[in-house]
């Protein structure tokens, strides 16, 4: 009985990731990239950057009087990750999904590639994101916690390879 409810859990979770790689974005729309191209991947950079703007002066304000509710509460699928399709566990988070999204071409121009994976290692750096924990709600603790070492790892090794 329990080993059919994970493997109807693992079928559910896999088809969820293949109908959001499909669509470029989960079911409340977090990223629209129609396809991934040119176009896509830019809005899909602009997303993120405006996303992680409001978190971090949510961040820094007064909890419970200028918080939005969005910025309140994170939860892992909530996070927008450094990659193109939103992972719904950490394991998704792959070098290759990193590294592409990170050092595109197709945005922040004026940025050498070392500069991009410095700049991403001041918000993913497990003692610069340790901030934001406080807002992620207290059942996805452990997934946005390992995420973010997942990120900083792979941004590590990026930087490495540089």
């Amino acid at each position: 009985q329990r080993e059919k409810k994970e493997q109807e859990r693992k079928a559910k979770e896999e088809r969820e990731r293949r109908d959001r790689a499909q669509r470029g974005s989960n079911s409340r729309g977090r990223w629209s990239t129609g396809g991934f191209g040119d176009r896509g991947i830019r809005d899909a950079w602009t997303t993120y950057e405006k996303y992680w703007a409001s978190v971090s002066s949510a961040s820094t304000a007064t909890p419970s009087v200028t918080r939005s509710p969005s910025t309140r509460r994170l939860t892992f699928l909530s996070i927008r990750w450094p990659t193109l399709v939103p992972p719904i566990k950490p394991t998704e988070i792959t070098l290759a999904a990193v590294r592409e999204f990170i050092l595109s071409p197709l945005h922040s121009e004026g940025l050498s590639q070392k500069q991009r994976v410095r700049n991403a290692l001041l918000r993913w750096h497990p003692d610069k994101f340790a901030r934001f924990m406080d807002m992620v709600m207290i059942k996805d603790k452990a997934e946005v916690k390992a995420g973010a070492e997942i990120v900083a790892r792979h941004l590590n090794s990026i930087m490495e390879s540089l």
